[in-house]
Order: structure tokens, then C-alpha cells, then sequence
């Protein structure tokens, strides 16, 4: 019997709880030997930092200055992206409205005065300069 040669599988399984795969994995790196957990160690970390350079894992936050850089830079540029479009359309807007409301304007009959709007005349007469502008 397992009792008589000294395994107590009660014991182990009531101490063992259900682990998932991803604990598992992290495991991994107890059954390795020394060099080959260092040099794995090694690697992933330059792998760390190359994600972080390019812009595809956030840096971690800076503890000293509080500074919080976690976000990508893929993240950044999306952002100031989006920015830069809505401050596009919002531009594009205005214009649309400008435009609606000056085909709305009376102008007169035919709209014979659309020709003045926007139009100036300045005269100078010695010390003034006088100047008139139409439908502004």
C-alpha cells in the first residue's frame, strides 16, 4: 500500500490547488538549470526593452518622479491623430455653416450686391485714411 511506503496522498491533495496553465508556465523557469534560467532571464528582458522602444509595451511608470509614461506610443500618436481630425472637422463645420448662412442672406433682387460683400474702398485724405467695407 502507498501508506506503508510513506506517500500520503491525502495530504497532497488537499494541499494542492487547481493551478492554471499560465502558472505553469511561469514555473517553468524553476525547473531550469542556473545558466539557462539567467540566460533566458537575459532574453527576455532585451525583449522587454525592444518592445518598449518601439512603441508596442508601455514603459513602466517612474517611481522616482511620479512621471507616468504607460502609455504606448502607437496609443499617443492614435490620440494625437483622432486630435488632429476633429479639430478638422470642426474647422470643416464652421466653413459649412459659413456658407449656409451666406447663401441665406437677401442680397436684393438677384442677389445683385453678393458682388460687394467683402469688398473695400479707402480713401486718404491727408492726416485719416478712411475706409468702407461692403456687407462685412
Amino acid at each position: 500500500a502507498d501508506a506503508d511506503n510513506g506517500i500520503q496522498w491525502e495530504e497532497w491533495e488537499s494541499t494542492t490547488e487547481e493551478e492554471s496553465d499560465t502558472d505553469v508556465l511561469y514555473k517553468l523557469e524553476e525547473y531550469l538549470p542556473a545558466p539557462l534560467r539567467k540566460w533566458v532571464d537575459h532574453k527576455l528582458r532585451d525583449l522587454r526593452v525592444l518592445l518598449i522602444e518601439n512603441g508596442i509595451l508601455a514603459a513602466p511608470k517612474n517611481a522616482a518622479d511620479g512621471s507616468n509614461t504607460s502609455e504606448v506610443k502607437a496609443v499617443t500618436s492614435a490620440r494625437n491623430r483622432l486630435n488632429a481630425a476633429q479639430t478638422e472637422l470642426n474647422n470643416a463645420r464652421n466653413d459649412l455653416t459659413t456658407h449656409r448662412d451666406d447663401l441665406t442672406t437677401d442680397y436684393g433682387p438677384s442677389d445683385v450686391f453678393r458682388a460687394l460683400k467683402g469688398q473695400c474702398i479707402s480713401t486718404d485724405s491727408g492726416e485719416y485714411t478712411y475706409e468702407l467695407c461692403w456687407l462685412t
